[in-house]
């Protein structure tokens, strides 16, 4: 008898580039010499997992979130054994995460 199920198809997740919520604008003017580069190194970063907080008169926040990387960070060690770095449960991804506080 054929198998009448159609094969399950999981779809891609989708995570945000991190130039939707950085710009080369919001930086500080030293970095203004490597506005090109880090609007193409902005545009191939993703992330998840947004928060931030801000207080009331704005004099004190804090923000976190996972750096997403499209395929996993590994390194292959002696024997065959793959290290990798941060996975992400259920993903093939690593996840680097970052907070800061002012």
């Amino acid at each position: 008898m054929p198998d009448t199920n159609p094969p399950i198809v999981v779809a891609k997740r989708y995570y945000p580039r991190l130039s939707e919520i950085v710009t080369v604008n919001d930086l500080p003017e030293f970095l203004s010499f490597v506005q090109e580069g880090l609007n193409a190194i902005f545009d191939k970063i993703h992330y998840k997992n947004l928060q931030y907080s801000k207080s009331y008169r704005g004099d004190s926040a804090f923000y976190s979130l996972d750096i997403v990387s499209r395929k996993p960070i590994s390194f292959t060690i002696s024997g065959g054994l793959k290290l990798v770095l941060n996975p992400d449960a259920g993903a093939s991804v690593s996840l680097v995460p970052i907070s800061q506080s002012r």
